[in-house]
């Protein structure tokens, strides 16, 4: 049986989680990504681009047994995890 300190504890862990920020990766519905951006970038599964200005910078994650692939439209050409973003996008390798 909890006491009063513990039930505050159990009730205050309970409201943080349940008003805690939506993972980043979720706002594309990507399993695994932890995409920059919300808006998806023009194409599908390999068949995507960036417009001028801007690198294709990709990888990949694994979500239980799906091989997910995971891309930025960046400022950068050396790495997907820096420079300005101008698009996110996300495909499962089995779909395509």
């Amino acid at each position: 049986m909890l006491g009063a300190g513990g039930m505050a504890l159990v009730g205050g862990l309970a409201g943080v989680l349940a008003t805690a920020e939506p993972a980043a990766a979720d706002c594309q519905g990507s399993p695994c990504c932890h995409l920059a951006r919300c808006n998806k970038c023009a194409g599908s599964c390999w068949n995507w681009g960036c417009p001028g200005g801007y690198t294709r910078q990709y990888w990949g994650c694994v979500a239980g047994s799906r091989p997910i692939w995971c891309g930025e439209c960046t400022t950068s050409t050396s790495t997907c995890w820096s420079g300005t973003f101008y698009c996110s996008i996300w495909w499962d390798d089995n779909a395509c």
